[in-house]
């Protein structure tokens, strides 16, 4: 390769300084139009960007590589109410940081490198509400006399990785402030947790992030701390995060003396015995909301089940998602401690399979959801199992995100549930098998999205529902015999497919609300809905709309009634034809008043004819003068309409005056060179030929051209 004269390396030379002078230019901020919010995210700044507007409320500079936060970077920001200075590597912030920011109320230091508590920095700002400096690197929690003055905080999150020790006096400065959410992160291990330490805190959301595992005698201490506070949402994370317990002792000792209705379990491991004593003071505690997310569950083998009573407190809700083991369901070898629960959420468990035995246990639960499993029909429905008199509380059943391929073992599964009215089987493979169905009378709701829909499928639907969802389901088609057979259907939606046309005998009288956006039909007109009298809301943007007047007067006119709302005009509406309005918004389409106006297009084209057939009466009668005998086209229509003046007393009938009419036209047309018509009329031969008749009327004449010309029509 010959290597690059100096010019050509002259000129690579500037591309390089061009390109780097470039992002030199760029600036590191995207200001909106306000000047009211600055993002600076994830822009690799060593450091805040000088010339910031000052009238900035909200910046955010997370995700950079900060080290410092010196006492000018905010000079001037007097208005700055939020500042997120996350994800950085902030190890200092100067005392004078934030003197000018006093309006500040939302301040995020979450995940950085700060060696202890910026106190000092924090003191001028009274009207902080929400203060994040969580997952930093000091080793101890006590707060200083400032936050004592920090009486609108709200949200307080602290503590990190380095934290082994939480000391009775360290929280005793927010005794006098109410807090919303009060979270503490510790190292994996907690090392020593002093009695008191909770006490102090006046909150009514407690986050624990605090591993447990050399120090699970601290739990009953901190619950004891507790006890009389207002506390009503309390949240362990990572409590047991390395081993499984195996102790004597119940750790949740004291849960039975709190106040707290929602209880959260995030990760960690949980055996059978310590998910037991969790439930056994659960039932004797306020709690009416438990969440197991993400544990890790495993069995205990060498626990003897049948010496503990049976655990089934009375929950309003019980959620367990993320779990890998589904034995997590019938940890005790039973159902039985589900049987109180009102609401139950199983999401994405991993089971595959519901022993007969499970329905008859779940006689409480109102609402259930079992989403993101791997269930198929014949492990959810099993013929031989009885289902009739189970579920007699059921109202709402989800069973999204599943294997399930039939709509009839759907039906035979809930068709004797007395109170279901709502089912959400969206995300699985239904609707291409050809089935019959007998579904429950009471269910009104039902959404089948993401699904693999065929006309066919229509035959196997219910025909008792008000809401019915098919979107994003492959449909092609829609059969009008359902709906005629549904009375009762107020909203339909069937976004997302791949329908081609509208039938104009679309027939749902009940009708409210119509969504039939992202489909593939083209064109919609003034009866494409005329049997929905009821129809209020419409959304039908994103088709391949053919733009032509059927399109322009439907819109017209559903602008003049004012129904139906277009609910997503005129986002999406584009015209795909004809070819010179591709890709042109429909809203922009406005064809000439005369080519959608029919009506007014006829009484143009006659208006026009006659003052066309006046002019030519007027020149006629000029030519009368002037010319005695004029010649071409002007002296055939001028001998016409002279002839029923030169017979005395006489005028042209209607027919007469037609058929001379078209003589003299046919004699111009000669005259001019035009073909003559092989298939020349009779009525035409005759008039040539003189034969003509008429009428003699002597009140007739005095009316001139007017009468004559009228007659012509």
């Amino acid at each position: 390769m010959r290597p690059p004269t100096p010019t050509g390396a002259r000129g690579v030379w500037c591309l390089v300084l061009l390109a780097l002078a470039g992002d030199a230019a760029r600036p590191p901020c995207r200001i909106d139009a306000d000047n009211r919010t600055g993002l600076c995210k994830g822009q690799d700044l060593v450091r805040v960007p000088p010339g910031l507007p000052g009238s900035l409320r909200g910046l955010d500079l997370s995700y950079n590589k900060l080290r410092e936060i010196a006492a000018g970077d905010f000079a001037g920001m007097t208005q700055l109410r939020r500042l997120d200075l996350g994800y950085n590597n902030i190890s200092r912030i100067a005392p004078d940081a934030f003197l000018s920011n006093l309006l500040l109320e939302h301040l995020c230091l979450f995940n950085n490198s700060l060696r202890r508590i910026p106190a000092p920095a924090l003191r001028p700002l009274v009207n902080l509400r929400r203060l994040d400096m969580s997952n930093n690197l000091y080793g101890s929690a006590a707060l200083d006399d400032v936050f004592g003055r920090l009486r609108r905080l709200r949200e307080l999150s602290l503590g990190g990785p380095l934290l082994q020790d939480i000391s009775r006096g360290d929280f005793a400065v927010l005794k006098d402030t109410a807090l919303q959410k009060f979270a503490i992160k510790s190292a994996s291990s907690l090392r020593r947790y002093e009695a008191g330490a909770f006490s102090w805190l006046n909150t009514t959301e407690l986050w624990c992030d605090t591993a447990l595992d050399e120090s699970a005698a601290a739990l009953p201490v901190m619950l004891r701390d507790l006890r009389g506070k207002a506390l009503d949402y309390l949240r362990f994370r990572n409590l047991f995060e390395f081993t499984y317990y195996t102790g004597d002792a119940d750790p949740f000792a004291g849960l039975a003396e709190l106040q707290i209705t929602k209880l959260v379990f995030y990760r960690g491991k949980f055996n059978e015995n310590l998910l037991r004593l969790a439930l056994l003071n659960i039932q004797r505690s306020s709690v009416r909301d438990l969440a197991l997310v993400a544990i890790d569950f495993a069995r205990s083998p060498w626990w003897n089940s049948s010496s503990t009573g049976a655990a089934a407190p009375w929950l309003d809700r019980l959620l367990l998602q993320d779990i890998s083991n589904p034995d997590v369901l019938r940890f005790d070898w039973t159902f039985t401690w589900l049987s109180g629960v009102a609401t139950l959420s199983i999401i994405n468990v991993n089971f595959n399979y519901v022993p007969c035995d499970a329905w008859g246990e779940l006689r409480n639960v109102e609402a259930l959801d079992i989403s993101g499993n791997r269930l198929e029909d014949g492990y959810i429905y099993n013929q031989h199992c009885d289902y009739q008199g189970v579920m007699p509380k059921l109202e709402s059943f989800v069973l999204a995100a599943n294997q399930l391929l039939s709509l009839a073992v759907l039906a035979a599964l809930t068709r004797t549930w007395p109170r279901l009215t709502r089912l959400d089987a969206s995300r699985n493979g239904l609707g291409s098998l050809q089935e019959t169905c007998q579904w429950s009378p009471t269910l009104r709701w039902l959404a089948l999205h993401h699904n693999r829909m065929t006309v066919g499928a229509f035959g196997c639907l219910p025909t008792t529902l008000e809401y019915l969802d098919l979107s994003y389901s492959q449909l092609d088609r829609l059969d009008m015999d359902y709906f005629t057979r549904s009375p009762r259907l107020r909203e339909l939606r069937l976004s997302g497919n791949k329908i081609k046309f509208i039938p104009s005998e679309w027939r749902c009288p009940r009708l409210q609300v119509l969504a039939i956006d992202g489909n593939s039909f083209g064109v919609i007109n003034r009866g494409s809905f005329v049997n929905m009298p009821q129809l209020v809301s419409l959304a039908a943007g994103n088709n391949p709309y053919h733009c032509t007047c059927d399109l322009y007067l439907f819109l017209e006119e559903t602008r003049r009634r004012g129904r139906p709302t277009l609910a997503d005009w005129p986002r999406n509406w584009t015209c795909y034809h004809p070819e010179p309005l591709l890709d042109t918004a429909v809203a922009a389409y406005a064809p000439h008043l005369l080519e959608c106006d029919v009506p007014a297009l006829v009484a143009v084209a006659m208006a026009s004819t006659a003052v066309a057939v006046a002019a030519c009466a007027v020149l006629c009668w000029k030519l009368d003068v002037a010319v005695p005998t004029p010649t071409g086209f002007a002296g055939n229509f001028c001998t016409v309409w002279r002839a029923p003046r030169r017979r005395t007393g006489s005028a042209s009938t209607n027919g007469t005056s037609r058929r001379a009419v078209g003589s003299s036209i046919t004699s111009w047309r000669t005259s001019r060179g035009a073909p003559r018509s092989s298939s020349s009329s009779p009525v035409a031969s005759s008039t040539a030929s003189g034969a003509t008749t008429s009428s003699t009327s002597p009140t007739s004449a005095p009316w001139g051209w007017a009468a004559r010309t009228s007659s012509w029509w």
